[in-house]
């Protein structure tokens, strides 16, 4: 076992969060702390066999209190943020869809994506307001120069209009049955989140032939290539089978969205929190939305980042005039007419000085100060939970099938480490597989873990 302290970091979407928890176990490894990362469910469950370890779980919901107190009565120290923290719904339901008192009340530490998050979960449990950080999210970090580096260039043709797409529930009635499903275990079963998955299933049902048609109609018109990159939940196959003969039709689940939003002229969605990713990157999106959406309010952060377009005739109309180079800055206040960034500043703690990763760091250090001065008491024995735990652990099968987070070998892992240590002046840590598939340990010193 390493005597360095060593820092748990699950991924839950591959494409979504990979680059950027790699970001963070760069700044880690640098600051002396070891990594494991990789799949959120193997992360977890390898570090509920260990102690001493500092944990960052990705949401605050209620299905997460039992590994809470696993991990607490281990020793560890626990460091929450939300990687939907900017929530695409109506922002009123947020702390009673998303946020759990307890899991909070649990937390060492809470980052926020800005003052708007801080604010609700203060309001949700007020005696954690000293203990919530709003310095953005690791994400934020790739849109820097730096992370910018990161990504190569396609060789598809341009221009280029990318769409990204978010209609999961629909794609099978599998993943129906499987979402709902998981949405009783992530919230208890509240009723107020279960009526707004099936409206949100009843929108997607009614609104995808539409959207379908409004993205045929642009490829008709071949004003210029069009990449469409499903949901991680959705079946690309149908994309594919639905576009087999648009030959400037390209359907990919590869690379990241920030990767294809360099690489685009402009992007199309369904209601996408990749739109505030597009903006920060100097382009703003169109959120193509043919029926109303009564979650969505004026707070919405996707509606009021994105040009809101309600019909084909006017979709076609705004993609040509900005393929053409008119500026969507002023095609924006044209059809939203309010300040978008202003909006944005509220909701994202952004400092141009210091990264979010910097700031977690900064976070953890004083942890484990604090952590040194005091004494940490280790219950004897096993609880029922841990030994559950350590059940499913030992179950773990080899092989992956999990659509998040695809199967992953060490050697990609290093490619992705090497080209963010180089993008970041970083020294290039030791990686090895942990454990079995998907799971991933990450040393400066090449200490591997028992």
């Amino acid at each position: 076992m390493t005597d360095r302290r060593i820092v748990y970091i699950p991924v839950e979407v591959k494409t979504r969060e990979w680059m950027a928890k790699l970001l963070l176990a760069l700044y880690c490894v640098e600051s002396g702390y070891d990594v494991v990362i990789g799949e959120h469910g193997r992360v977890r469950d390898y570090a509920l066999t260990q102690k001493n370890g500092v944990y960052i779980e990705k949401d605050f919901f209620k299905i997460r209190l039992e590994s809470f107190k696993i991990l607490k009565r281990r020793g560890f120290n626990i460091i929450a943020l939300d990687e939907e923290g900017l929530f695409k719904g109506n922002r009123q339901k947020y702390g009673s869809v998303r946020l759990d008192k307890e899991i909070i009340e649990l937390s060492d530490a809470i980052v926020t994506w800005g003052q708007v998050e801080k604010k609700e979960i203060i309001e949700c449990a007020e005696e954690s307001k000293d203990k919530i950080y709003p310095v953005g999210n690791p994400r934020l970090d790739l849109l820097r120069h730096n992370g910018l580096k990161l990504y190569g260039s396609t060789l598809i043709k341009k221009p280029i209009i990318l769409v990204i797409s978010d209609f999961s529930h629909i794609s099978s009635p599998e993943m129906y049955t499987q979402t709902m499903e998981n949405v009783i275990r992530h919230t208890g079963g509240k009723q107020i989140e279960v009526d707004m998955f099936n409206d949100i299933y009843i929108w997607e049902k009614d609104s995808f032939p539409l959207f379908v048609d409004g993205i045929m109609r642009i490829a008709e018109n071949k004003i210029a290539n069009i990449v469409i990159r499903p949901h991680p939940g959705e079946r690309p196959d149908l994309w594919k089978k639905i576009f087999k003969d648009y030959n400037n039709v390209f359907v990919t689940s590869k690379r990241d969205a920030n990767f294809w939003i360099k690489e685009a002229n402009l992007m199309i969605h369904s209601g996408s929190s990749t739109a505030i990713e597009s903006l920060l990157m100097g382009k703003y999106s169109i959120l193509y939305m043919p029926k109303d959406y009564e979650l969505f309010d004026n707070a919405n952060l996707e509606m009021n980042s994105s040009i809101r377009i309600r019909n084909q005739k006017d979709l076609l109309c705004v993609c040509k005039r900005i393929i053409n180079g008119e500026s969507s800055k002023e095609i924006y206040k044209e059809y939203n007419g309010n300040n978008s960034i202003k909006i944005i500043k509220s909701y994202i703690g952004i400092d141009k000085k210091v990264t979010c990763c910097e700031n977690i760091v900064n976070i953890i250090d004083n942890m484990s100060q604090e952590r040194e001065e005091s004494q940490v008491i280790y219950p004897k024995g096993k609880s029922r939970c841990e030994e559950f735990y350590e059940g499913i652990r030992k179950k773990l099968s080899k092989s992956n099938k999990n659509e998040k987070f695809p199967y992953t070998t060490v050697c990609e892992v290093k490619r992705d480490i090497y080209r963010s240590a180089r993008a970041w002046g970083k020294a290039i840590p030791f990686v090895y597989s942990l454990q079995g598939n998907n799971i991933f340990y990450i040393s400066k010193k090449g200490k591997v873990l028992k």
